[in-house]
């Protein structure tokens, strides 16, 4: 994989498992998710449930686009796919009322 395709644009989120960045596939132009995982055993998981997603067309979930390591360690690349949680929970708190997560 070369890496030299995507260009990072910066830090969404970072958590026990990983951080994740949002960049560019320069190639094709599409918006992209990069996660570096802090375990290698957490990446393969994540890496087999959505090679098994998008193999079996499952609807509402980001297209794998490179799994393996990476220059920061084992990471995922994916489709990005709309906003972060994190941006649903601090910028419309209307979506996440008691009654809509019941």
């Amino acid at each position: 994989m070369d890496f030299n395709r995507f260009m990072i644009k910066g830090k969404l989120s970072e958590g026990s498992f990983g951080v994740v960045y949002s960049g560019i596939d320069k190639e094709t132009g599409e918006e992209i998710v990069m996660k570096i995982c802090k375990e290698e055993d957490m990446n393969r998981i994540e890496s087999n449930v959505m090679k098994l997603l998008n193999r079996k067309g499952i609807k509402n979930f980001p297209k794998l686009i490179y799994s393996g390591t990476m220059p920061k360690g084992p990471g995922l690349i994916l489709q990005r796919f709309g906003y972060t949680l994190d941006y649903y929970l601090t910028e419309r708190e209307d979506l996440f009322s008691y009654r809509t997560t019941i």
